[in-house]
């Protein structure tokens, strides 16, 4: 039987924020605690898969933004955007996870 523990997964939601010093340190410390946890406790594994969805997502639209900004001139304006969403959004999810709900993080590819 998988023990309850919402600080552990919600330590996996805020494991994220890394991203914001070190640029990809959130995405390996949250695949290390999910790898780690995703048999122990309840939730974990469906919270790690929507984290892992939302980090691979936030490549996938940096990449684009940098595509945009070399061939349009555009793209300078979605990177403020993706760096709030990739505080934000775990943020978030932290606290839902901290309360026992499942948060749902928006505009992601669903990978896993």
């Amino acid at each position: 039987m998988l023990q309850r523990d919402h600080t552990t997964v919600a330590l996996l939601h805020y494991a994220q924020l890394l991203n914001a010093i070190t640029g990809i340190g959130g995405l390996i410390a949250a695949a290390i605690i999910w790898q780690m946890k995703k048999d122990e406790i309840a939730g974990m594994d469906e919270n790690g898969r929507e984290v892992m969805n939302f980090q691979i997502s936030l490549i996938l639209y940096t990449a684009a933004a940098g595509i945009l900004v070399f061939a349009l001139g555009l793209g300078l304006l979605l990177y403020p955007l993706i760096y709030l969403a990739g505080i934000a959004f775990p943020i978030i999810g932290g606290i839902r996870a901290a309360n026992g709900s499942f948060y749902r993080y928006p505009s992601i590819i669903r990978f896993l």
